[in-house]
């Protein structure tokens, strides 16, 4: 049986809290401009799109897909200033 939260010792959420913070770090993908950026930035090291081809990708939908499916998500920290995160 699970106990609440609250009821946890103090070291526990400690634990707990050094836990999720090391997800993060090695969740953090970095700070884009926009999603469109990251997509591509993503897109263009992990394969080699032909250059008839490259004007066919939409990077901005490819960016609003990946955060809307949950395979990463944003914090917007201030203008232009986007940290992403994977989900994996």
């Amino acid at each position: 049986m699970t106990r609440p939260l609250f009821q946890h010792s103090s070291f526990m959420l400690r634990c707990d809290y050094l836990s999720l913070s090391w997800g993060l770090e090695d969740n953090y993908q970095g700070c884009y401009d926009s999603l469109a950026d990251y997509a591509e930035e993503l897109t263009t090291s992990t394969s080699e799109v032909p250059e008839h081809l490259s004007y066919y990708i939409d990077y901005d939908r490819m960016g609003r897909d990946m955060e809307m499916s949950g395979d990463i998500f944003t914090v917007e920290t201030a203008h232009n200033e986007i940290h992403v995160f994977s989900n994996c």
